[in-house]
């Protein structure tokens, strides 16, 4: 049966086709070289289509490239098949301009022609695009993988399927322990899973302050920024954690914390703390007609401790009188060292015979108190025993107890002079001028 010749409409047709390709696409012959170069082509090597056709095709390669591509070409004629040139290595092309870019070529052998005339269609793919993609990610990995935060990806059902090297550190598991487990793990019981919102596509969580548990089962404060992953249609298709340890900073922070309200020392509170307590038992006073009482304690002869033993054994004393006062009082009561060797006590709901009464004993306290003092007596056992003045006021309806004052208008300051005032009344009217020296 005679062949079949197309018509001239067919050819048309064909040649449309084959310039509305957006691939570029070179006829190759058996000697290699370029028979016939799409417009595409043209366009990814930066030469005219008519430009190309009849060179060889090596001309499209750096030069250093060129040998090696002929002794594949000549293998590939032994056999033609369909195939991926690039697979397994770096196809590099050559512009007009000089310039090198990176390529897929993908080899067809035209059926029909014998050895002689055996004709191969090279499509070709400019993967520069590719090239910057994938150097991106690789960026993004080594991002990741060097980062000091820890970070995790989950999938919408919860598994871990992303865990860096930070993330190791941080909570104990290694990676190859902590893939394909829940998340959950991480989440000590009771608290909120924070990642379930961006799983749920509410909000993203952006630092916030939580605690999370290591596989040791200790528990870690830490910061955490929880956002959803998205695919190219905005679905949600996992969760990306990033979480900080800020244990040091929430340690440093309760630490301040403390020292804002407690003396340095003695670790009872100070005077800040203990005149914003006596403004509100003030304020309850007037609102509630409540009762309370303020005994203030001043250690007599308190100096002559320092200028005899030292410092040294002057804080020890301070430390002592802290401990025993706060071993004799309510858990409800509050107790500051409000400066020097001067402490201060808050006694709610008493009234007056109650704060007497525990003005009594706070003063048997401190004179129970023994420090010894053999190292800085020529080594011979001697205890130092302190002694204390006391004054109260009393906050009983309406009226300062130990002064004319309304408790209404009266202000801490008024409550303290008051018992200041109650305080040297007594330390007058004949108190030790100071501690009890040790035996000789």
């Amino acid at each position: 049966m005679p062949k079949q010749v197309p018509s001239d409409q067919e050819v048309r047709l064909w040649h449309e086709l084959w310039e509305s390709s957006p691939e570029g696409m070179l006829l190759v012959g058996a000697s290699g070289r370029i028979v016939m170069a799409h417009t595409a082509a043209g366009r990814i090597f930066g030469h005219e289509p008519t430009e190309l056709a009849g060179i060889e095709v090596e001309a499209l390669l750096p030069e250093r490239y060129r040998e090696q591509h002929r002794q594949q070409r000549a293998w590939y004629s032994t056999a033609p098949r369909p195939r991926t040139s690039s697979v397994g290595l770096d196809i590099v092309g050559l512009r007009g301009d000089g310039s090198e870019i990176p390529l897929e070529v993908l080899l067809s052998p035209l059926p029909g022609h014998d050895n002689g005339g055996a004709l191969t269609l090279a499509t070709v793919h400019d993967i520069s695009g590719h090239k910057v993609a994938e150097a991106r990610l690789s960026r993004l990995a080594a991002l990741v993988e060097s980062s000091g935060d820890a970070i995790i990806e989950e999938t919408t059902e919860g598994v871990v399927v992303v865990w860096n090297p930070a993330a190791e550190r941080l909570y104990g598991w290694s990676v190859e322990e902590i893939l394909g487990r829940p998340a959950s793990v991480l989440v000590p019981p009771g608290m909120d899973d924070l990642a379930q919102q961006a799983r749920s596509g509410e909000h993203v969580v952006v630092n916030v302050e939580t605690v999370r548990v290591r596989k040791d089962g200790s528990r870690v404060d830490v910061l955490l920024t929880v956002s959803p992953v998205c695919d190219e249609s905005g679905d949600i298709v996992g969760v990306s954690t990033v979480s900080r340890d800020v244990s040091a900073l929430v340690a440093y922070r309760e630490q301040l914390r403390y020292l804002a309200d407690h003396d340095a020392l003695t670790g009872v509170y100070n005077r800040r703390r203990f005149e914003l307590d006596l403004d509100e038992q003030l304020s309850r006073a007037q609102r509630y007609r409540e009762r309370s009482a303020v005994v203030m304690l001043d250690l007599d002869g308190f100096k002559e401790v320092n200028d005899r033993y030292g410092h040294t054994v002057g804080d020890r004393a301070l430390k002592a009188v802290a401990d025993a006062l706060s071993r004799r009082l309510r858990s409800t009561d509050t107790l500051a060292r409000s400066g020097g060797d001067k402490f201060g006590v808050l006694l709610p709901y008493a009234g007056p015979d109650e704060a007497a009464q525990v003005a009594a004993d706070l003063e048997r306290v401190v004179s129970g108190i023994e420090l010894d003092t053999t190292e800085l007596d020529g080594g011979a056992h001697r205890k130092l025993h302190l002694s204390a003045s006391v004054g109260i006021a009393t906050i009983d309806s309406g009226l300062i107890g130990c002064g004319p004052l309304n408790s209404s208008t009266a202000s801490v300051e008024d409550v303290l002079a008051a018992a200041d005032r109650a305080m040297y009344r007594q330390k007058a009217a004949g108190k030790p001028p100071g501690p009890t020296p040790p035996a000789t």
